[in-house]
């Protein structure tokens, strides 16, 4: 009796092996979709689609290799993905599996969240991608994984997260070296430059502009190497170096991807007439720059051209001292400034939308992986002793997400506060927020403080317990709710650490906080890496934490 079950076991186990492979010619045609995929997209999205009636006959593993593939094809020929229900079913089939194709069905599912904007359940996917890759395996898909990185850069960019962004281009660029894609790499290297421009950076901004530009030039695409000077002239018009931003404009203009027909433009490209009438405006041509400007305030510019072009034309009348044209466009562009505004509400409003759908596709996915588990369950009764096996592994796979998770949570509140404080820095300038900073800054102690460290010695400067009573004091009434949000991240601090918040908190530079808390400024930045340590589990720059404080 035994011997017969051993018997049934094993035909079982045979014919779930062999199920994948019992239809030759849909597997051919699979791998002849995939070696169009690249060169040809529409191509191997009409020959999958042509099949789309008698796929569902096939063996589910060639279906599920159908709609990774479909899904692939869509991407590639940039047809907008409009649900999330199959590419959920692949995911979760491909997990697990072989990384190459677990990530790129990650990356795919996180496609599809980006094109739905959920922002927060893309980036999740995105990072399950880049997790499925085994990067130490020669044929880990690089490829791949470096576009992941791209996409990731792209969102970041688009939450002005400038620091992370430059991160994941940097990580975009060694990984398309590492599968072959040179030109990849060094398009990525590039898109570094406009995160180093938004943080302030402008030597590295120019270093990035000239050396991308370089590779792109030994590389042979003149467009790509010109184009990607546009950061540097804005750098050059900033330091009034116009020599050099003319030598720029004229590679930008004549030798980049706007030479191209205007209606494959997209709203960047009409940058180039800011830039133009920039330079004739200090050429004196106030003609040619009048009608640079114009361009950009034309009908179907977007809100950022026309105010780019408003206030050039406003900057142009003030220098030609037409009093009442200048009146009138700097009304106008008060008008588009305050439209941009809204626009920014409108998009804060959409972001709370999508955590609202992300806590909403939680629990749709938990619900998939629930189901999933029973089908398996189901499944194992035909070869009963895995059950034991996929069980534990399961257990033990939550467990370690489950701790991992208690630090990611607490870094996306903090990433969330950090997007909230950086959109309304940068485009509301009345914000009673920013008020309250300026408060603090115009502040008599935090003046009298600054002069009394320029002119006396660190023993003479060092402050007094009632000085730092008064600090604490102007900063909890400019903002109250300070010391609460400081202990949910770092209770029971000590004096001396709880002085350095303040001091960040009262704008003070760290070589002062130094020398008023009668430390060494080495010691100061030491705490100041503790602290972030001690909030979010991992290392941070001092710059990490300054910003940390600051977004309270």
């Amino acid at each position: 009796m035994k011997r017969h079950i051993i018997y049934i076991y094993a035909l079982a186990a045979l014919l779930l092996a062999g199920c994948g492979s019992s239809n030759p010619k849909a597997t051919v045609l699979l791998q002849q979709a995939d070696s169009l995929m690249d060169a040809q997209p529409d191509s191997a999205l009409h020959l999958l689609e042509s099949h789309q009636m008698v796929k569902d006959a096939w063996p589910r593993p060639l279906r599920m290799r159908w709609e990774l593939l479909r899904a692939k094809a869509m991407n590639k020929a940039y047809v907008p993905f409009t649900t999330d229900s199959v590419m959920l079913q692949v995911a979760s089939y491909y997990d697990g599996g072989d990384p190459n194709d677990a990530m790129l069905a990650h990356y795919l599912l996180g496609c599809v969240y980006r094109d739905l904007g959920e922002a927060p359940m893309a980036l999740q996917f995105f990072h399950k991608a880049v997790e499925a890759a085994d990067t130490k395996d020669a044929r880990c898909d690089f490829s791949t994984l470096s576009r992941i990185y791209g996409q990731i850069a792209d969102l970041f960019s688009a939450h002005a997260l400038w620091r992370e962004s430059i991160k994941a281009n940097s990580l975009g660029s060694r990984f398309a070296i590492e599968g072959g894609d040179t030109l990849a790499s060094y398009i990525f290297f590039s898109s570094m430059a406009s995160g180093y421009y938004n943080l302030g950076n402008e030597d590295s901004t120019l270093l990035i502009c000239q050396q991308a530009a370089q590779m792109l030039e030994d590389y042979g695409d003149t467009l790509r190497a010109n184009q990607c000077l546009a950061p540097a002239i804005m750098v050059y018009a900033n330091r009034h170096d116009y020599d050099n931003m003319e030598k720029c404009l004229a590679n930008y203009e004549h030798h980049s991807m706007v030479t191209l027909p205007e209606s494959t433009w997209n709203e960047n490209y009409y940058l180039l007439y800011y830039y133009k009438g920039l330079y004739y405006m200090h050429l004196l041509k106030l003609d040619s720059a009048e009608a640079s400007f114009r361009r950009l305030t034309e009908k179907n510019r977007s809100l950022n051209n026309k105010g780019l072009g408003t206030h050039g034309l406003y900057s142009l009348y003030k220098q030609k001292n037409y009093s009442d044209s200048a009146i009138h466009y700097g009304e106008r562009y008060v008008e588009l400034h305050d439209s941009m505004v809204r626009c920014i509400e409108d998009e804060m409003l959409q972001r709370q939308q999508s955590f609202y759908n992300y806590s909403r596709h939680q629990q749709m996915a938990l619900k998939q992986s629930e189901k999933a588990r029973i089908a398996h369950m189901l499944l194992t009764i035909v070869v009963s002793f895995l059950i034991i096996l996929t069980l534990a592994f399961v257990a033990f796979y939550w467990r370690s997400r489950a701790r991992k998770n208690q630090f990611e949570k607490r870094l996306l509140e903090y990433q969330q506060m950090l997007e909230r404080r950086q959109a309304s820095s940068v485009q509301r300038q009345n914000d009673p927020v920013v008020e309250r900073f300026n408060t603090l800054l115009e502040s008599k102690l935090r003046k009298s403080l600054v002069d009394r460290i320029a002119k006396g010695g660190s023993e003479w400067v060092k402050a007094t317990d009632e000085e730092w009573m008064q600090i604490e004091h102007e900063v909890n009434e400019a903002f109250p709710n300070f010391n609460n949000q400081l202990a949910n991240y770092l209770p029971h601090l000590n004096q001396v650490y709880y002085r350095i918040c303040l001091g960040i908190k009262f704008g003070l530079e760290p070589g002062q906080i130094a020398i008023l808390v009668s430390r060494s400024k080495q010691a100061v930045s030491s705490a100041r890496s503790r602290m972030y340590r001690k909030a979010f589990g991992k290392d941070g720059t001092t710059d990490d934490f300054d910003q940390f404080i600051d977004s309270f």
